[in-house]
């Protein structure tokens, strides 16, 4: 050792190879550092991976149970629909043959517009209210009565009713104008009942629901060329063809 250390005391050639051998053995001394470090993090991602993987296959373990219990709820839904269509199907038969109340409708299917034989029926049945007797002793109360507690049990459909029946006023005060129908707001109106006009020969305009030229009605085209003082046919062709 001494030496070693007598030559590190040598001329510049010889330091200047110490030094290098000590650089050397600093950097060894560091790779060990860093090689332990590595180890350890290397361990510890291991342990993060078999973790996650675990997760993964229970989760799997998970999603199959999941669909097995998905598919075994399928098929008792499938069974209680067609319990409760044969519930409902007895039921429809024991009320029919007891006499309950069954009402059901087929709707024709060449409406001129929405609802269109729903107001209909509403309408003539409003108008048999309006012809009840209201005497205690009347023998149309039981009618009325039973008029009443239908349209009770069906108030969605008063509240078409209504709205359709404010519409049919409303295309009957435009009728009476100046501009009768060919106003924009009343042809919006009329779109609403399928309808449509428009200015024919002899200039008068011709109103018809669209496709179905069976119900043109006319109306002139000035208050003075109407019939009963300007008050001209629209109003009729509204009450006829509406309701």
């Amino acid at each position: 050792m001494l030496v070693i250390e007598n030559l590190r005391h040598k001329p510049q050639p010889w330091r200047t190879l110490f030094n290098r051998v000590d650089c050397i053995k600093n950097s060894i001394a560091d790779l060990r550092t860093s090689k332990e470090a590595l180890s350890v993090q290397i361990e510890l991602l291991k342990t993060k991976l078999d973790k996650a993987q675990s997760e993964i296959n229970q989760l799997r373990i998970d999603n199959e149970q999941i669909q097995s219990e998905n598919k075994s709820l399928k098929g008792k839904n499938n069974e209680l629909k067609a319990s409760l269509l044969v519930a409902r199907s007895a039921i429809e038969h024991k009320t029919k043959k007891e006499g309950g109340p069954t009402l059901h409708f087929k709707l024709p299917s060449d409406e001129k517009y929405p609802n269109e034989t729903l107001c209909h029926i509403m309408a003539l049945i409003f108008d048999k209210l309006k012809e009840a007797k209201k005497k205690s002793n009347s023998p149309f109360n039981r009618e009325l009565d039973i008029f009443l507690d239908f349209l009770s049990c069906n108030s969605d459909s008063v509240e078409i009713y209504n709205q359709k029946k404010s519409d049919v006023n409303e295309l009957i005060n435009f009728a009476k104008k100046e501009s009768y129908l060919r106003s924009p707001k009343a042809q919006k109106l009329l779109k609403k009942f399928g309808m449509s006009i428009r200015e024919c020969t002899n200039g008068h305009w011709r109103v018809f629901f669209e496709g179905d030229d069976r119900y043109l009605s006319s109306e002139a085209g000035t208050g003075s060329s109407g019939c009963r003082g300007g008050k001209n046919e629209a109003s009729y062709f509204i009450h006829a063809m509406l309701f």
